[in-house]
């Protein structure tokens, strides 16, 4: 009978560790079930959530000339409606070649989420107008690549666009006539040249602020000559020849940068005429 007693108690014994050990088994499968789910969320929707660095790729400024195959690609402006899930692109192009093959295919990729459909709206021989349609809620780095298929060895010209850094954000975007594009481009230019004088500008005042240093610095050389042994004298007068020598640098800078921006002005007062004369 005692025996007996203590295999219940044993088989009792078994059944509560068997139990526990089930119990226990069975949270750690829902544990792992639960990593495993959350991995392949991670996995599969990490395109939607997290944002990839673009920013080692070299952004096409707006402005900037992209040239290959005996072409010339102005980047005019690249805007983008959010809303409208829309952007519209203008470029200039300048066929250097004349070989009139001056009817170009082009595509579109985002970097993260692949193809985009590009739209031609105008396609002149020096003026183009690109939409991309149907965007993806989240963009990132998009490459707009120009081809040729009439010229064998054309090598595709890529302009890069990226919302944080060339694309600018509108609050819609409609279609023009071609002479509202036209206009819309001659406007850009301005913008493009405005930028380009206050550039030149505040190079100027820079080199200005550097000459007026090197005046000081040349100044306190020379008082300096008359306390001097032979050997410093040369020695300073070289100086002296020296800092002449980078004033005169600057100088020539400036003026260079003077004659620029007259010249500038006056394509500024072209583009507005031609404005007035088309519109």
């Amino acid at each position: 009978r005692v025996i007996e007693m203590n295999t219940r108690a044993n088989s009792e014994i078994y059944d509560q560790r068997r139990k526990k050990l089930k119990r226990r088994n069975k949270r750690y499968f829902q544990r792992i079930m639960i990593a495993l789910i959350a991995f392949y969320s991670i996995f599969f929707t990490s395109n939607i959530w997290l944002r990839s660095d673009y920013s080692n790729i070299d952004i096409t400024p707006i402005g900037n000339v992209v040239t290959g195959n005996n072409r010339e690609v102005t980047l005019i402006s690249w805007n983008y409606c959010s809303d409208d899930k829309k952007m519209e692109i203008l470029l200039g192009i300048s066929n250097t070649s004349y070989d009139g093959n001056d009817t170009y295919t082009w595509t579109a990729e985002d970097r993260a989420t692949g193809s985009l459909t590009v739209n031609p709206i105008i396609q002149t021989r020096n003026f183009v107008v690109l939409q991309l349609v149907n965007l993806p809620s989240r963009i990132s780095v998009i490459s707009l690549r120009m081809d040729n298929p009439d010229i064998k060895e054309f090598e595709t010209l890529r302009i890069y666009g990226d919302p944080k850094r060339n694309i600018t954000s509108v609050s819609s975007i409609q279609e023009k006539t071609e002479n509202e594009y036209h206009v819309q481009q001659l406007q850009s230019e301005i913008n493009i040249v405005t930028q380009n004088i206050e550039n030149l500008q505040e190079e100027i005042n820079t080199n200005q602020e550097k000459i007026q240093n090197l005046n000081y610095a040349i100044k306190e050389a020379e008082n300096d000559l008359q306390y001097q042994t032979t050997s410093e004298i040369e020695s300073t007068n070289q100086k002296i020849s020296s800092l002449r020598s980078q004033k005169k640098g600057l100088a020539d800078i400036i003026d260079n940068n003077k004659s620029k921006i007259q010249e500038l002005q006056q394509k500024i007062e072209n583009l507005n005429q031609e404005i007035k004369d088309i519109s």
